[in-house]
C-alpha cells in the first residue's frame, strides 16, 4: 500500500515510496528539487552550507 503526502514546499502530491524525498527535523516532507528552496525560506536568509544526513530505509 502506498502512502501519499503533500510536498510542504510546492504542494504537489508525492508518494512516500519515491526516492529523493526528505523528511526534515521540523516534520516537513519535501521533494529533492524543493529542498534547497525550502531550507532557504525556512532560514529567511541566504542559504548556508547544510550537512544532510540520512539513513536508507529498507
Amino acid at each position: 500500500m502506498k502512502a501519499e503526502k503533500i510536498c510542504d514546499h510546492c504542494g504537489e502530491k508525492i508518494e512516500i515510496w519515491q526516492e529523493e524525498i526528505y523528511l526534515l527535523a521540523d516534520g516537513a516532507i519535501v521533494h529533492y528539487d524543493c529542498l534547497r528552496d525550502y531550507l532557504a525560506e525556512y532560514a529567511k536568509e541566504e542559504l548556508l552550507p547544510v550537512k544532510i544526513e540520512y539513513e536508507e530505509v529498507v
